[in-house]
Formats: C-alpha cells, sequence, structure tokens
C-alpha cells in the first residue's frame, strides 16, 4: 500500500491525478502509473525491436541465396568472400550469435550490393 500523501488517503484515487498535479512528489496509484506508464512502454518496446532484429537472420540469409542464385558479376576474390560470410553468419546464427551473424551477412549484402 503507498504511504498517504497530504491531498488524499490511500484509498482515495478519485483525487490522485488533481493532487498529482499540485504535488509531483505524491505516491498516488493512479498518477504513478500515468507517470511511468511511457517509460515502461518504451522499454518493452525496445525489447521486441531488438528481439525481431535479432531473428532475421534467415531473411537475410534468403536475401543473399536469391541475389547469388542470379550469377551477380564478382571476383572471384569476392565471391570467395560472400560465400564466408553468409557460411560464416548462419553458423552464429545457429550458434545464438545474431549480433556475429548480422555483422557477418550484412557484410555479405554490401559486397554483393543490396
Amino acid at each position: 500500500m503507498p504511504p498517504e500523501c497530504a491531498g488524499h488517503g490511500p484509498a482515495d484515487v478519485s483525487g490522485a491525478v488533481m493532487h498529482y498535479a499540485e504535488d509531483s512528489n505524491c505516491f498516488c496509484g493512479e498518477a504513478t502509473v500515468r507517470k511511468f506508464f511511457p517509460i515502461v512502454t518504451a522499454i518493452l518496446l525496445c525489447g521486441a525491436s531488438s528481439m525481431a532484429f535479432a531473428h532475421n537472420c534467415p531473411n537475410e540469409m534468403k536475401a543473399i541465396d536469391a541475389k547469388l542464385s542470379s550469377k551477380p558479376a564478382l571476383s572471384p576474390e569476392d565471391a570467395a568472400k560472400v560465400a564466408r560470410l553468409r557460411a560464416d553468419g548462419e553458423a552464429y546464427h545457429k550458434a545464438g550469435k545474431h549480433d556475429e551473424a548480422m555483422k557477418s551477412l550484412l557484410e555479405a549484402k554490401k559486397i554483393l550490393g543490396i
């Protein structure tokens, strides 16, 4: 139970918003939720977006494979480097190292011009 404040008792939340406007140090139920809701929402959205990014590896591999199937004009060195980066990206992805996987896959895509 939150401590009582000067504006109202702990069970009286009807005046919490108005009282909060006068006393920002008040720990009122509804006012506190309204104060921290945007912060909690932003944290959750950041976590969700990073998970979505981490599981995008298969789509990046498909894009590389599609470009390679069109026989792009690459030097033998670049072709070998793309193949190595693609294989490394898949290995990192299977090992759960998504940051490393994305680095390898994005470098391969850069060489391929996609």
